[in-house]
């Protein structure tokens, strides 16, 4: 079974830093983070993953280990997020598609 999400066409910005993951006494592995807006929307995507990986022609965002998406959809006012984690994912820049793969849990709610 493949899961496609959808969350908009297009990439107005993107804009990538590192940081490190601290948790309760288990180390956790470093990861790095991307944020894209989607303008046909207004909507906000940020990723994280262990490693991130780019393909320019057709634009393609592949993430591998500890995947976590969150959609941040508008208006900004309520707050809704969707949170995707997973064990790896693609992003689909031209048809706003997100492919996780592996271990996939899903959860729809509001940012606190």
């Amino acid at each position: 079974m493949r899961l496609r999400i959808r969350i908009g066409l297009g990439v107005a910005a993107i804009c990538a830093t590192v940081f490190a993951a601290r948790g309760g006494g288990d180390e956790q592995p470093e990861l790095k983070r991307v944020m894209t807006t989607t303008p046909d929307n207004g909507g906000v995507l940020r990723m994280a993953a262990i490693t991130i990986n780019r393909d320019w022609n057709p634009p393609v965002t592949h993430l591998t280990g500890h995947v976590l998406v969150e959609i941040f959809n508008p208006p900004r006012t309520s707050h809704q997020v969707t949170i995707v984690r997973a064990d790896q994912a693609d992003y689909f820049e031209k048809t706003g598609e997100i492919v996780p793969r592996g271990n996939v849990r899903i959860t729809v709610g509001t940012e606190h």
